[in-house]
């Protein structure tokens, strides 16, 4: 019974000492979780505010880690940052140099209120969208997403962003980034570009569907009684899509658009409620 009883003894003991190393364990893991987020998070403030000097905030939605993040103006754009993690009784330091950048409107696709994107449509580069996105695979955007705003972007178990105030996403290839400066539209004024498409006889109307051909300068779609539909169509110039709310492409075809300055400065499309 004696020798019974020093063997239970034993094990209890030494289950202890078990859950105490997995609390450690877990501790440091979180600490150090904590510290690569807040270099993350000094990143992201750097790009869009240069006076930026850190913060103390608790990165996960748990409370179960802080981070207090420092930076060093080195001269010339360089950056050190130190971001020191806290969970429990562990710590995490990390120190990281940065070349800070401020964010570059250039952005292939900008909208001023809300995007859908489903079907084959793919963004090809970076977009900005004002409002809000929603969208489905196998849409894809293949850079990066900025929006105007504070937003609850929501990541699956592969880091990869999927929603974004709970709407859906479509495939992203690139991040998700918030808080990014707003992008103000200019007022548009299409009586030019009008005059253009009636001198070329490229104004359509009422039921528009475009199929297998070429075109250049500007073309104008306008009081469109239903959705216009296009299909392998090219179009050295620009499209313009006034008060139209919907354009369709359709899935077995193409519309392909190269921008031409002579028929309107660094812009393929411009779609006013679209």
């Amino acid at each position: 019974m004696t020798l019974i009883s020093i063997l239970a003894l034993g094990i209890v003991k030494a289950s202890g000492t078990g859950n105490r190393v997995s609390s450690s364990i877990a501790q440091k893991s979180q600490a150090q979780m904590a510290a690569l987020s807040g270099l993350d998070i000094a990143y992201r403030r750097l790009a869009t505010d240069l006076e930026y000097e850190g913060e103390t905030c608790t990165p996960f939605e748990a409370a179960s880690g802080s981070v207090e993040i420092s930076l060093t103006d080195l001269g010339g754009w360089h950056y050190e940052v130190l971001s020191q993690g806290v969970a429990g009784s562990a710590e995490s330091l990390v120190c990281s140099q940065a070349i800070a950048r401020q964010w570059v409107f250039t952005y292939p696709l900008s909208v001023g209120r809300s995007l859908i994107l489903r079907g084959e449509g793919r963004i090809l580069g970076d977009a900005y969208v004002k409002e809000s996105i929603r969208g489905y695979e196998p849409a894809l955007i293949a850079g990066n997403l900025f929006m105007a705003g504070e937003r609850d972007v929501r990541y699956n178990t592969e880091n990869e962003p999927i929603s974004v105030d709970g709407n859906s996403l479509p495939h992203m290839a690139g991040d998700v980034y918030d808080l990014a400066p707003d992008y103000e539209f200019p007022t548009l004024d299409l009586t030019d570009l009008r005059q253009k498409a009636i001198a070329a006889g490229q104004v359509y109307s009422g039921r528009v569907r475009l199929r297998d051909i070429d075109l250049e300068g500007v073309v104008y779609l306008e009081n469109c009684s239903r959705t216009p539909k296009l299909k392998n169509v090219t179009i050295d110039g620009v499209l313009v899509l006034d008060h139209v709310s919907v354009l369709s492409v359709e899935s077995d075809g193409y519309l392909k658009i190269r921008a031409n300055d002579d028929a309107c400065q660094n812009v393929a499309i411009l779609a006013p409620n679209t």
